[in-house]
Order: structure tokens, then sequence, then C-alpha cells
């Protein structure tokens, strides 16, 4: 009761103690305006369109000044969240930790509805949000275009698509016949021809003519091949 007062006297109005214990840290003077930058231009780098709405940035313990000359680096897989350990090292390898938190709202996809492996992704079954930065197994998927991303594996309704989640597109398919593209002697020539195996735009795959010879290809679209 003593303390509750004392405070109130100072200007602490509406102090409550969770315990028998109070416990008090002296606040650094230390600016943290470098390293609050470094985190922006990460945050930004990592998260496309983010919207920061503030950086809380506290060292571990308490500190007078920074070293002059030092550089900053973060926990690995840190970004992944809205909060961690940043440090920063002097010349002489000198290592200083802060904890930090941010609050940002960040753009992500989500499944519309349940989505099965290997199924293509695009608005159809995905939908695009705007949620507050929370934490994240990967980071989420920045762009949905059509003939893009299927899925590794099945996604649940409502879930966060991360880059965990997808793979490139197979734009040919084991089987299927494909439209092969041919330029010899200054003519360009077509024909169909059997793909062999699936393949993604900008891979080579085998396909088979319908003579029976093999030849190699670059995907270049949907059942679409160029021989080279």
């Amino acid at each position: 009761e003593v303390l509750v007062n004392l405070l109130f006297h100072h200007g602490f109005k509406g102090f409550i103690p969770k315990g028998k214990y109070v416990t008090f840290t002296k606040k650094s003077p230390v600016k943290m305006l470098v390293i609050k930058e470094w985190l922006k231009k990460l945050y930004k780098k990592k998260y496309k369109g983010i919207d920061i709405h503030s950086i809380f940035v506290n060292p571990r313990g308490y500190l007078e000044e920074l070293p002059k000359e030092y550089t900053v680096g973060i926990q690995s897989k840190s970004h992944l969240k809205n909060s961690g350990v940043v440090y920063i090292k002097s010349k002489s390898h000198r290592q200083i930790f802060f904890n930090y938190t941010i609050k940002a709202k960040v753009t992500v996809y989500t499944a519309r509805k349940k989505i099965i492996m290997n199924e293509e992704l695009f608005n159809g079954n995905c939908v695009k949000n705007s949620i507050m930065l929370d934490t994240f197994k990967a980071l989420p998927v920045k762009d949905i275009q059509k003939a893009q991303l299927q899925s590794k594996h099945n996604i649940r309704k409502d879930a966060v698509i991360t880059l965990r989640d997808v793979t490139g597109l197979d734009l040919v398919k084991r089987g299927s016949k494909v439209t092969v593209s041919l330029n010899h002697s200054n003519m360009d020539i077509s024909f169909i021809a059997e793909a062999n195996q699936n393949g993604r735009y900008g891979e080579s795959i085998y396909i088979t003519s319908t003579n029976g010879k093999k030849n190699k290809a670059v995907v270049t679209g949907r059942n679409k091949v160029e021989i080279k």
C-alpha cells in the first residue's frame, strides 16, 4: 500500500502489483532508431505491401550507449513472427541483444475451400486478405496468378497459404499431347507429340513424336513445348 501511494504521488496512477515483490528496471537512454529502421527494411523486403504501425525495441540489459560502429543481425526465422530477438555486433565482435515487437498488417492468401494436393491455385479457390502479423510457419505467398502455382499437399479451408504449401504448376502432364515448336533453317515447324514426364514453365522434358523419336524440349506454356 505504501508503494502504491508513493507511485500515485509521482504520477503512476492505477498501478496494481501482481505479486508480493515488484521489480523496477531503469530505462535505457539509448535511441533505437537505427535498429528500428533496419527491422523496418527487413520486414518490408519479406512481406509485400506490409503496413507497419509501430516497432518497439528494448535492450535486454541497461545500456548507457551503443558502440560507434556496429552491424545489425537477427535470429533465423524471426521475421516469421511479430516479435523476436535482434542483435548488434561491434567491430570488436561484442554482441548486444535486444527484444523487439512489430505491429503490422500483412497481405495473405487464404484457402476459400479445401484445396487438394496438386490442385492449381487461382482466385476461385483462394482469397486475398489483410491480417495482423502474428506467427507463420513460412512466408505467405505474395501473389497468386493463374497457371503458376499448385498445392504440394491438402490445404484446409481458411488456412493461410505459405511458400511451404505450394510449388510451380505442372503445365504439361505425363502422357498428355503437346504442341511442339521447332525453328529449323529459319522455318517455324509445329507438330504434336506425347510428353514423357510432367513439366513446369522453363523446365526441360522428354517428348516422343508420332514416329517414335524422342527429343528434349522446354516447356513454354500449357501443353506447349519448344525444341531449342
